[in-house]
């Protein structure tokens, strides 16, 4: 509706403004930067370069963070964060999944049946993530599916989940590669669509 797109050009908006006002914000919310790429990767050149790394060797990424790092809107300062708050990645706020349910009490994205095709199945929002920044040869992933590597310790494995900046699917709208710890197999993830996404289209017809 007009209402609900008038909505969320008024949050664009705000982000911007609150970011210019304070600096350095407690969370961001990607979907509403007109680049949301450009963000992602510039932080990771950024971060690369502060740490001595080669810039053309690291790509950023989602990840949802350990139980033992907060991610409530409540335990962050509404008058900004220090700068030193984006050390470990900026907080990312309303990512949306679909093709799979997160589950917050095992920390792992896990298949649940649902309708087909995909594009069907109904979006879940994500808990806050954390942009972070990692070597691209250890986050090999292709166009259409994602790997699945070895977490180590018996703990399952990591889904290389693709994200995009809106619902439609796509190349073009392919913003990188999100790190879903899961047990499931990369191929049963893959058939079932999983992915995420920065806006919930439906919200904004």
């Amino acid at each position: 509706t007009l209402g609900t797109w008038s909505k969320c050009l008024h949050d664009r908006r705000s982000q911007l403004e609150r970011w210019q006002e304070i600096k350095v914000l407690p969370s961001v919310w990607l979907g509403g930067f007109l680049r949301p790429t450009a963000f992602c990767w510039l932080y990771a050149v950024h971060m690369a370069k502060q740490r001595g790394h080669d810039p053309d060797r690291v790509m950023p990424t989602l990840e949802v963070p350990g139980p033992s790092k907060s991610t409530k809107k409540a335990d962050h300062e509404e008058d900004g964060a220090d700068a030193s708050a984006w050390e470990d990645g900026p907080l990312i706020e309303s990512i949306y999944m679909q093709g799979v349910v997160w589950d917050s009490v095992r920390g792992k994205a896990v298949f649940e049946p649902g309708p087909s095709p995909p594009s069907a199945k109904p979006l879940f929002e994500m808990p806050w993530m954390r942009l972070s920044v990692v070597k691209a040869h250890s986050h090999q992933t292709g166009r259409r599916g994602s790997v699945l590597s070895d977490a180590g310790g018996g703990q399952g494995g990591i889904f290389h989940a693709p994200c995009y900046s809106s619902t439609e699917r796509g190349v073009e709208n392919l913003v990188m590669h999100v790190s879903l710890r899961t047990d499931e197999a990369p191929q049963k993830l893959i058939m079932c669509g999983c992915a995420l996404f920065l806006v919930d289209d439906s919200k904004i017809d």
